[in-house]
């Protein structure tokens, strides 16, 4: 038969009226796959897991120092004192999903100790985007370690926010000398064609390629 663990866990962040900011409180399946676990634990918080050869570290959304700068040598105002040249010529590219595929309402679905543990739904809209574009577009994301409707109303807004303002995703190619960070870390990137002056994105996956370069796959 099943196995069942129970698991609570505060991260002492306190916020007005001193409640953590973050607190787990999750029933471990041991039948299911450890990693699909940890994934549901760490979404309750903004953490994540990277992989990175053969380290997994563990990852939250928050400032971090930039590891590196990248660019293609353009000089702007801005960058103009840091001018670096590590991007392989015509190796950039990025993309960013459609509008019809960015949701302008989100639901996170949590766990309600005062209705008998049934399982309900914090909402947030993006109002403005739903006048502009004439309807509403709903992603439902189950996190089920969420025992407060506080902590599942700031996810649904960091989720929003970065649904919103932080879809942006680049490849591009760096010469093995040229590299001084792994993935999951920070970097800048400076681009002429793109217009970016120093824009911030996180590492998701390198590989080698055949040119004996490093592929970069980032999301901003």
């Amino acid at each position: 038969g099943a196995s069942y663990d129970y698991c609570e866990v505060s991260v002492q962040l306190p916020i007005g009226g001193g409640e953590p900011r973050f607190r787990l409180d999750y029933i471990i399946d041991t039948t299911r796959p450890a990693q699909d676990i940890l994934n549901d634990m760490l979404a309750t918080f903004g953490g994540y897991l990277i992989y990175a050869g053969n380290k997994i570290k563990l990852k939250i959304e928050q400032a971090e120092t930039i590891a590196q700068y990248f660019g293609d040598g353009s000089t702007t105002d801005q960058n103009a004192t840091f001018d670096p040249n590590n991007i392989v010529k015509d190796s950039f590219s990025w993309n960013m999903p459609s509008i019809d595929d960015r949701p302008n309402r989100l639901k996170i679905q949590w766990v309600d100790p005062d209705q008998n543990y049934v399982k309900v739904y914090t909402q947030v809209d993006d109002r403005i985007d739903q006048d502009d574009r004439g309807t509403v577009i709903v992603n439902e994301v189950s996190m089920l370690g969420i025992t407060r409707q506080t902590q599942a109303s700031r996810i649904a807004k960091l989720m929003m926010t970065k649904v919103k303002y932080s879809a942006v995703n680049v490849q591009f190619s760096s010469r093995l000398e040229a590299i001084n960070c792994e993935v999951g870390d920070v970097i800048a990137v400076t681009h002429q064609s793109a217009r970016y002056v120093r824009k911030l994105f996180r590492i998701t996956d390198m590989f080698e390629a055949e040119d004996e370069s490093i592929r970069f796959v980032c999301a901003e």
